[in-house]
């Protein structure tokens, strides 16, 4: 029962917390679309957690990389990367976003 009371977090976004309930060994939480790099489940002691799994979609009409990655060397989606079109970045020979001064 020490997962009694865990909270399920996407980032900083809290998701929903797990009620125990005996006999019960796959336990669900629906983040709702919630957007962000990591999953935690934090409880109030040790947890023991044999398998997580996380499931999500990808946003097919982002054409850019969070890593500063970009071209054909980095694609995504099948199709080589550009870099965020909301920074005012240029895509090197090497595939690494990098910032344009004009």
């Amino acid at each position: 029962n020490r997962l009694n009371n865990a909270k399920v977090y996407v980032d900083e976004i809290l998701c929903g917390t797990i009620t125990y309930q005996g006999g019960t060994s796959v336990y669900t939480v629906d983040c709702k679309g919630a957007k962000g790099k990591q999953i935690r489940v934090v409880g109030n002691r040790y947890l023991t957690l044999c398998e997580v799994e996380a499931f999500g979609v990808v946003d097919p009409t982002k054409n850019w990389r969070d890593d500063n990655r970009c071209g054909s060397r980095n694609p995504i989606h099948g199709s080589p990367s550009i870099c965020n079109p909301n920074l005012e970045l240029r895509c090197s020979y090497r595939g690494f976003c990098y910032e344009w001064k004009k």
